[in-house]
């Protein structure tokens, strides 16, 4: 697989830690294993940048997310400041 934000080939070692969770697994886990809840990222590229809204929101890969994300938003049963965050970052989104 390649990274989906820079195109940056994922070799068969760092598979795993390239998932990245829109919804982290820690804080929302009714959503954790939802097969929407993730994006493929190079671990040593881009995969970390999806861990803060401000810079998850300026990757190429957001608009990405923000369709998976409204696949799996209903079932999200957790209140956190992060899904506010997130909701805050669509609405300002510009494509």
């Amino acid at each position: 697989p390649y990274c989906a934000e820079d195109g940056t080939y994922i070799p068969k070692k760092f598979y795993r830690a390239a998932t990245a969770h829109i919804m982290p697994k820690n804080l929302f886990p009714s959503v954790a294993s939802h097969p929407m809840n993730y994006l493929i990222l190079g671990a040593g590229c881009c995969h970390d940048k999806t861990h803060r809204i401000d810079t998850f929101s300026k990757m190429k890969v957001f608009p990405i997310a923000i369709e998976h994300f409204y696949q799996f938003e209903k079932e999200i049963k957790e209140n956190h400041k992060y899904l506010t965050l997130f909701k805050e970052a669509i609405k300002n989104y510009k494509s």
